[in-house]
């Protein structure tokens, strides 16, 4: 197949700011402007003739395959939405389509790039290592192998001590609470019977994340609470029952009314308190990054390699 050359064409008043042309170089040359007037009859359903400005750059004899590396790394470097052409020229890109070009792009400019410094890594590693004494082998795996699991812990802590229940189920029972006995509420109590029962769950298990994973956490909630009784973290439908359901109000005659700031006061502290914490454990599992965890994996084997090897 003959070469073609690739052109850049800069766009104006368009939805995108670049249009990238290939063209068989075997035609006959043609000035810029046939140029711009031949695209924008070919590609007039994403860009119009007038919305071409010129031709920003050209690519000479270019194999046909290199186009869409060509718009992908214009796409990279302008953004997905500012650039059309070569397979990625409809006017509207789906969802999959840019999905794909992210992908190519994370390939193109940042894989290629860190697999370059992985691999060097490797190989001084491998070069450093290889006529050590075994108990330096040794000590050096278990070093790794300790550093690996404190890596995968920080990834797990993340879920582990994010807390079940949310701001947005606090923000709901406060509304339940308040319009319970209001004859004109949106809401009927059998109607949100089966959210209210998931709340519930969901309290009752941030509780047990709290008590788990913070220090003093009894002496906390008491402090912010003003004591209250700690049966009603551990089930909270005691408490809330008859705060939400109308006729155990009546009964109860609203007795746990001055309660409820104390209690939300205790389920709001759980919750941030777990989210901070989770947030923490996100910091530090980013600042690991999956690369070195990787490159430690891979370490570990290279050692495990080499002492199979002096063993032989």
């Amino acid at each position: 197949m003959n070469n073609i050359t690739i052109y850049v064409l800069r766009l104006v008043n368009a939805p995108y700011d670049f249009f990238i042309y290939p063209r068989m170089s075997v035609m006959n040359d043609c000035s810029e402007a046939d140029i711009i007037t031949e695209c924008g009859c070919l590609y007039r359903d994403t860009i119009k003739t007038h919305q071409i400005k010129g031709i920003e750059k050209s690519y000479w004899n270019e194999m046909p395959r290199n186009v869409d590396g060509i718009v992908i790394s214009h796409m990279h470097y302008h953004g997905i939405d500012k650039v059309r052409g070569g397979s990625f020229s409809k006017a509207v890109l789906s969802a999959e389509e840019k999905e794909f070009i992210s992908d190519r792009i994370k390939f193109m400019f940042y894989d290629l790039e860190e697999n370059a410094t992985k691999t060097n890594e490797i190989h001084n590693f491998k070069n450093e290592f290889k006529n050590h004494p075994i108990e330096n082998l040794q000590k050096t795996l278990n070093q790794l192998e300790d550093e690996i699991t404190q890596m995968k812990l920080a990834h797990s802590n993340v879920l582990n001590y994010y807390p079940k229940a949310t701001p947005e189920d606090v923000k709901q029972l406060k509304y339940f609470i308040k319009t319970a006995c209001d004859p004109n509420r949106d809401w009927h109590f059998l109607k949100i019977l089966s959210n209210y029962h998931d709340m519930m769950d969901r309290l009752r298990l941030t509780y047990e994340q709290y008590v788990k994973y913070v220090e003093d956490a009894s002496t906390n909630l008491n402090k912010i609470s003003n004591n209250l009784n700690n049966i009603y973290y551990k089930v909270p439908k005691l408490y809330f029952d008859s705060r939400v359901i109308e006729s155990e109000r009546a009964h109860l005659k609203d007795d746990n009314k001055n309660c409820d700031e104390q209690m939300f006061k205790a389920i709001e502290l759980m919750i941030y308190t777990l989210i901070n914490r989770s947030d923490e454990f996100k910091f530090d599992a980013e600042a690991t990054s999956m690369r070195k965890l990787e490159t430690h994996k891979i370490k570990c084997e290279i050692i495990d390699e080499i002492l199979k090897k002096n063993f032989q």
